[in-house]
């Protein structure tokens, strides 16, 4: 199944539609533009099957608070639900992450649901609780 996803820089636009559904439940993609969606330095990416629109992800530059250093954070990362499990959600961290080792970054951080977490362990994130 890899073989027939592709993964590539997207625009905003193409992401809301996805966003809205899968994580906001219902909203308007014009209500689900996040603060930082479209700074210059954030970059949206896309994983594809067959060209239809399977897995999206936000990279922002922004800092973790607990961690010093040039840090990117992940942010509105999704599947649609029916591609779960082929591929695409790694291809498209494992394409974020190449982009970010391009650019020096020093590490990459995220809030995950808890029903997420096994998958960032698995692709080598490790899990960080800080109470305030």
């Amino acid at each position: 199944m890899l073989k027939m996803i592709t993964v590539k820089l997207i625009n905003l636009e193409e992401l809301l539609p996805l966003r809205a559904n899968i994580l906001r439940h219902g909203k308007k993609p014009k209500e689900v533009i996040f603060p930082g969606d479209e700074n210059q330095d954030t970059f949206h990416v896309g994983s594809f099957l067959y060209g239809e629109l399977i897995t999206i992800g936000s990279f922002y530059n922004e800092s973790y608070p607990y961690e010093t250093g040039y840090g990117y954070r992940l942010r509105s990362m999704a599947s649609v639900p029916i591609h779960r499990g082929k591929g695409g959600g790694r291809l498209l961290l494992d394409f974020g992450i190449n982009k970010l080792t391009s650019m020096n970054v020093l590490y990459l951080w995220c809030n995950a649901r808890e029903n997420a977490v096994g998958f960032y362990e698995k692709m080598g994130l490790k899990k960080n609780y800080h109470r305030v």
